[in-house]
């Protein structure tokens, strides 16, 4: 004998099995795990850092003029709120000496794709586009002046199981393209420091100047998520403090140049110097004595140029010089 359910009791049952049902699904749903989240990285996750390397004066410790690598951590310290909009500000830390203080070097902001940074002076520009496509270009600014890279290939690097575009930047003949190339990783930006982009001297150089910054670790909340493969350690602090290997930086200017130059800062010398053009070749030379010497310089073609000091103990130091 069947019992027949009223509509009223009909109507409670199939409402008690719909949120039976939904609670099954949403306990379900809280176990399994996480295709996105944490392991997704951008660039302006609160906890990131990265770890700078920069040998000097040369790209590797074999060089005979080597002197050192030091290392930098770079990461975030705080927000501030500028015309409405949330900015994270950025430091440098070195990781060498016994009192590293942390140096305060702008604010960045994530948009989309696009992060934006503003020095601590004001102005800003984008820092980085993880939009771009094949053939898109990114604007550099060296001593004042523009120039540009492009993209020819972008890959793939898994972090965390999930794939981040990796952008290749051109080398393109006779142009500062030439000298200065640079990769980016989605989310963690050149493998030549965060902020590299804003200072080219930084990025990967050819012909006179050895590539010599990089990248070594990229880490979240104190995890390292992403290494270079050249070094064993994400801090690599090597330092010569022989006295026949300290040089003196030299200080050039004006730069860009027209007619002369005038160098300080050197120790006694001497030194030879040599100018070479964006291929490579000697377009003039001379011999420095003293710390402080003006130099006439001869009719130059306007573009980038390389100059290179030669101390008598065989030690060479490499700038960039712009010519108008």
């Amino acid at each position: 004998m069947e019992i027949p359910f009223s509509p009223c009791k009909i109507t409670a049952i199939r409402r008690w099995l719909f949120l039976a049902g939904t609670a099954a699904l949403l306990l379900l749903a809280s176990t399994l795990p996480q295709a996105h989240g944490q392991t997704v990285v951008h660039f302006d996750d609160p906890g990131a850092s990265w770890d700078v390397a920069r040998t000097y004066p040369q790209g590797n410790i074999q060089n005979p003029n080597f002197i050192g690598t030091t290392t930098r951590s770079f990461s975030f310290s705080g927000d501030t709120l500028i015309n409405g909009d949330t900015w994270k500000r950025m430091y440098a830390t070195p990781t060498a000496g016994t009192t590293p203080v942390a140096i305060f070097q702008g604010y960045t902001r994530q948009v989309g794709d696009i992060v934006l940074f503003m020095a601590p002076s004001g102005g800003m520009d984008t820092l980085y586009n993880f939009a771009l496509q094949v053939g898109d270009s990114m604007r550099y600014t060296e001593f004042g002046i523009d120039f540009w890279l492009t993209i020819t290939s972008i890959g793939q690097v898994q972090i965390q199981g999930e794939a981040h575009k990796v952008f290749h930047f051109s080398e393109q003949v006779l142009t500062l393209e030439d000298i200065l190339t640079d990769t980016w990783i989605e989310g963690i930006g050149s493998i030549h420091g965060p902020l590299a982009s804003r200072t080219p001297s930084e990025l990967g150089l050819h012909y006179a100047f050895p590539d010599s910054t990089r990248l070594t670790c990229y880490a979240q909340d104190g995890t390292v998520l992403w290494t270079h493969g050249g070094y064993s350690d994400c801090v690599v602090n090597i330092v010569l403090t022989s006295p026949e290997l300290a040089i003196e930086r030299p200080i050039i200017h004006p730069n860009p140049a027209s007619s002369y130059l005038i160098v300080s800062g050197l120790v006694a010398g001497p030194y030879s110097l040599l100018l070479h053009d964006a291929v490579g070749r000697i377009v003039w030379h001379t011999t420095l004595r003293g710390t402080e010497s003006r130099l006439d310089l001869p009719p130059l073609v306007p573009g980038l140029y390389h100059l290179r000091f030669t101390a008598s103990n065989g030690q060479v130091q490499r700038f960039p010089l712009i010519v108008e």
